[in-house]
Parts: structure tokens; sequence; C-alpha cells
């Protein structure tokens, strides 16, 4: 059976099609009633969809699971953009379509996005100084976490959710940091880049990502949040290099420095920072990363709206819609 993108499909109409599952989710409505939440991906797009008046262990005795191909019977109606309802699922039956073909991944290589954040930090070492610099902190710490980096997810649903979103948005913000650097001359670039290269490493311990991309929050990231963590993850590094025989311990006023800027990142106390910030590097940082965010659901929204037609309402940009002008 040919995969029906969801991008191609139509309000009103109906659809069967092969997809993957990603992940079920039980709910219950605002009537009490138990429902289930389907994460379903094309390869291109991954969505939201409901089905009601089942159960999830009916559906796992019918042998549907996460993380497998599945066809689905589904109908697409006009609810805050559009919205989808499953009436029947299936495993699929034909064994020649591989899960691997319905991963949505960045546009570019996570290794490569990972290896530009490497170089970017790389660069800010000065010849010759000792291996106790921020710079350093940086390279181990995204050396000692690379294999997740490399697909992890920035997010359950609002900015690069998917497969390598967390390193595609470290790599974004990263190379904003720098080229602010060569506007503004004053600021202090090996924190600005290394700043941005770990503002988000909390995530690390926030989410939960499947090998899909697929992501969900730990007991962790609900309690305390990827700033908190992302300052956890610091200090253990510290405590591990400084009791490691090092000749030298880390920079403290650096590391202060740096953390603050982790701390401070989201701007103010309710956008989830813990502190406003109070040098420049941190001010910029704020304001790069929700740059990249934004820019993120942007492509992310305008690419599923037809030319010439308005979005639905954005959330995560203030409820707003976007156009898309006419090619």
């Amino acid at each position: 059976m040919a995969t029906v993108k969801f991008n191609d499909m139509q309000i009103k109409n109906g659809y069967m099609t092969d997809v993957l599952l990603a992940r079920i989710v039980e709910k219950i409505a605002k009537n009490g009633n138990t429902y289930l939440q389907f994460s379903l991906s094309d390869g291109d797009t991954t969505v939201l969809a409901t089905m009601f008046d089942t159960t999830l262990d009916a559906l796992t005795a019918a042998g549907v699971k996460n993380e497998t191909v599945v066809t689905v019977q589904l109908s697409v109606s006009d609810y805050n953009g559009k919205s989808y309802n499953i009436n029947t699922i299936k495993p699929c039956e034909d064994k020649t379509i591989k899960v691997e073909n319905f991963i949505t991944k960045v546009p570019i290589d996570p290794r490569a996005l990972y290896n530009r954040v490497v170089e970017l930090v790389k660069s800010c070492k000065k010849e010759g100084s000792a291996d106790n610099t921020i710079s350093d902190l940086t390279l181990r710490l995204l050396d000692q976490n690379k294999e997740k980096l490399l697909y992890w997810s920035a997010s359950k649903v609002v900015h690069d959710a998917l497969y390598g979103g967390l390193i595609h948005h470290i790599a974004r913000v990263t190379t904003n940091a720098s080229k602010q650097c060569e506007i503004y001359k004053t600021l202090d670039r090996e924190l600005m880049i290394c700043g941005a290269a770990l503002h988000d490493i909390g995530k690390l311990k926030e989410l939960e990502t499947s090998k899909l991309g697929v992501a969900d929050y730990t007991t962790e990231g609900n309690l305390f949040g990827h700033l908190l963590l992302g300052i956890e993850i610091v200090d253990q590094e510290i405590f591990r290099y400084n009791n490691s025989g090092a000749k030298l311990p880390y920079e403290a006023e650096k590391v202060r420095l740096l953390k603050h800027m982790i701390a401070s990142h989201h701007g103010t106390a309710e956008k989830g920072a813990l502190i406003s910030p109070a040098i420049p590097e941190a001010i910029i940082l704020n304001l790069i990363d929700e740059i990249d965010a934004k820019a993120d659901q942007c492509e992310t929204v305008l690419s599923n709206t037809k030319d010439g037609t308005f979005s639905q309402n954005v959330f995560g940009l203030n409820n707003n819609k976007l156009y898309k002008p006419v090619a």
C-alpha cells in the first residue's frame, strides 16, 4: 500500500495508509472517558491522532505496539487546523516496509551538526593554554554525550521535536552565537559559544528519546526542568575533573558565568528561567535561543501550509497564524 502523506490529506476526507506508530498514550477527556492519542509519522511529518472506543490493552492484544509500522484508516477534520481521528488500526502486513523509512529526521546529518559545534568550541581555545578552560569542559561534555546528541529530540512537541532535533537546535544557536561575536566585539567569544553549546545539555536528562526521535518527559524533567539539570551535568563534570588529579581546576569565574548562562537562557521566570540574564552573553543567548525556536516552528508550520493560505493558530508563536506567500 502506498503511503498517503499527511500534508496531502484533505479535510473531510478519509484515508487508508501505512504509517509509523511512534507512541500511544492513554488520555482522559473532560467528560471522564478515556481515549488514546497516537504519535504517527509518514517519514516527512509527525502528527497526533486520536482514537475512541478502545483500550490500550485491546490494541496490544491485537498486536499493535509502539515503534512499528501500522495500517490505519483515519478521517481528517477541521479542528484548530487538521485533526486526525483513527477509525481502525492494525499491524502492517507488508513485511518489506521498514520502520527506518518513516523516521522523521532533521534535514542535515546530525554528525555534521555535532562536528560543527565541536569545531566552533575548539576555535575558542588559545594555543598553548591549559586544559582547564570552559572550552575543555564543553568539549568533554559533548564527547561524553555524543551518542545521545546524535538522535535526541529537543522537545516533546514545541520545536525540533524529531530525530536529531537537539543537536540541530544547538548547532544553529552556537553558529548564531559565533556570528554575534563578529558584530559585537565586546562579547566574550569563548563564553558565548560554550554557553550556546551547553545551554540545552540538560535536555538529555529532562527528556527520554527513543531511537525514532520520539521524546517524552522523565520524572527528573517534570520535577526540575532542563536548566537545573544542565547545571547539574556541568557540576558533575567539574567534580570529576577536579578530583581526577588534574594540575589545575576548571576556571572558577568562567564556570560561574557559564552556569549562569544555562540558568538564565529562558530570559524570565514566566518562561522558565531560574534567574534573569545578568551579563551581555546571557542576554544574547536568550534572544538567539528564542529566535531559533520560533524559526523552527515557522519552518515546520509553513511546510504543512499551502501557498497563498494561512496556517492554523500556532501556540508557540503567541497563537498567531502564519501566511505562506504564493511561490
